[in-house]
């Protein structure tokens, strides 16, 4: 199951939201997508993007399901460092647990060439 942009839909960002998946709709894995840019995102609002993620990374380890982070961007291309910021804080926190699948770039738009921006 997939939460909606965490910048749109924070509501759903929640150990409730979590623990009721799994025991509702018996899930196995849910999707936190965290907007980078679009909105009030990460790029304006790191701490509290972040924040989100974390609950829901904490609250799929507690429920002992997977849990994808999704670096939710088109242009994901044009934020490298972000990105590496962020998912190095990610695994640096959460390094030890098994639960965590890295998302590091959702639906790159046509023309995208990840070989001119690593």
């Amino acid at each position: 199951m997939s939460l909606f942009w965490s910048q749109w839909m924070p509501q759903y960002y929640t150990t409730g939201t979590v623990s009721w998946l799994k025991e509702d709709w018996n899930v196995t894995i849910v999707r936190a997508a965290m907007a980078v840019e679009d909105n009030d995102g990460y790029l304006s609002n790191p701490e509290r993007e972040k924040a989100k993620i974390f609950t829901v990374i904490d609250a799929a380890i507690e429920q002992g399901i997977y849990v994808i982070v999704d670096w939710h961007s088109h242009h994901a291309e044009n934020h490298l460092n972000e990105a590496k910021s962020f998912f190095a804080e990610v695994a640096q926190k959460y390094g030890d647990k098994p639960n965590i699948i890295y998302e590091i770039y959702n639906e790159p738009l046509d023309g995208v060439s990840m070989e001119q921006h690593t």
